[in-house]
């Protein structure tokens, strides 16, 4: 369905598509969002809002994500050690969240570089639709080269 497309749905392809680049990428271990969130935040210190509307506006191949979406992409890369992101907090109110200052870190620029596997870092386990990604375990991988998943 990713290759070829439904005639009957026309836009089915770019959306399966678009849904396997959220499994870990063969190489990185990242997701598309992921990635292109720490692109963003490797370039320049930017705030959660910021990174919603860079990712939205210049970045995403195809928007599917909210505001909310991205807070918790945020909160997963940085809410660990090693983080890939510093959050540079300066209150805890839930209404100021979109104003919280993001920075790489050493490990997220390691990550980026492709010199270490994300998934190496033990992040929380997720669920790409019914796919369970979980640290230390083999897991279906996106290979971007070819425009497959692949089981690593």
């Amino acid at each position: 369905m990713a290759r070829g497309g439904i005639p009957e749905l026309p836009f089915m392809a770019r959306a399966v598509q678009r849904h396997c680049q959220e499994l870990p990428w063969v190489g990185d271990g990242l997701s598309l969002t992921e990635r292109l969130v720490l692109e963003l935040v490797a370039e320049q210190s930017r705030t959660v809002g910021e990174v919603f509307r860079d990712l939205v506006m210049e970045r995403e191949p195809l928007v599917w994500l909210g505001d909310l979406g991205v807070r918790g992409v945020v909160e997963c890369d940085a809410g660990r050690q090693p983080a890939a992101i510093h959050r540079c907090l300066r209150r805890r109110r839930i209404d100021v969240w979109y104003r919280e200052r993001l920075a790489i870190t050493d490990a997220g620029r390691a990550v980026l570089a492709g010199g270490v596997d994300w998934l190496s870092l033990s992040p929380p386990e997720r669920w790409v639709g019914g796919v369970r990604i979980v640290a230390g375990s083999p897991c279906w991988r996106w290979d971007q080269s070819r425009a497959t998943v692949a089981l690593k």
